[in-house]
């Protein structure tokens, strides 16, 4: 059994919160590193540059850490920080002019076993949902990528994106929905 490293520790972001608060550095690396894949990986969905998102990660780290006594409930840290994230982000692109858009990542490698068929039918299925996802736009583009890409559940994604739990439920349904229809369906033949 591999030994759990620190930040797999079972303390929890409102005890380390808490410690960070007391001057325990070492608290606050913990927080850093629990957080810093989801935070890089929202970061470059919504600016789709990862030196950008390294840059918007360490700019949202260091604010955190600054207006660590601003955060009311110390157990919500990841929703607190992931909103500082989207909105560090979302401010990079309006100041270089660029438009918001997320783009699709999550489908990245996911062929490669053993009957090279299948493969072949997973990588066209892969390419044809990825067609049919760079399609949709605004709040459903974004739901469907932090449910399916980040595996968020709805109250952290109403978290990050201010809008609420039911309206981030409504969006994932709207966006599949859509996708349904975007995507053809197999004929009979290719099922069998």
């Amino acid at each position: 059994m591999t030994p759990k490293r620190e930040w797999e520790l079972p303390d929890s972001d409102g005890e380390l919160v808490q410690r960070a608060r007391r001057g325990e550095q070492e608290a606050f690396e913990i927080l850093v590193r629990r957080h810093l894949g989801r935070a890089h990986a929202l970061a470059s969905s919504i600016l789709g540059d990862r030196d950008e998102a390294d840059d918007i990660c360490q700019e949202s780290f260091l604010s955190a850490l600054r207006r660590l006594d601003q955060l009311r409930d110390p157990s919500r840290f990841r929703g607190w920080l992931l909103r500082i994230v989207r909105n560090l982000s979302l401010n990079h692109l309006k100041r270089q002019g660029r438009a918001v858009d997320l783009p699709l990542m999550f489908l990245e490698g996911m062929a490669g076993g053993e009957d090279p068929e299948q493969d072949l039918r997973e990588k066209r299925a892969e390419e044809e949902l990825r067609a049919a996802a760079e399609k949709l736009s605004g709040l459903p583009k974004k739901v469907f990528l932090l449910h399916e890409l980040e595996g968020m559940e709805h109250r952290e994604i109403a978290q990050v994106l201010g809008i609420t739990a039911g309206a981030s439920r409504v969006h994932l349904f709207l966006a599949r929905k859509m996708l349904r229809s975007k995507i053809p369906r197999p004929s009979m033949e290719e099922a069998v």
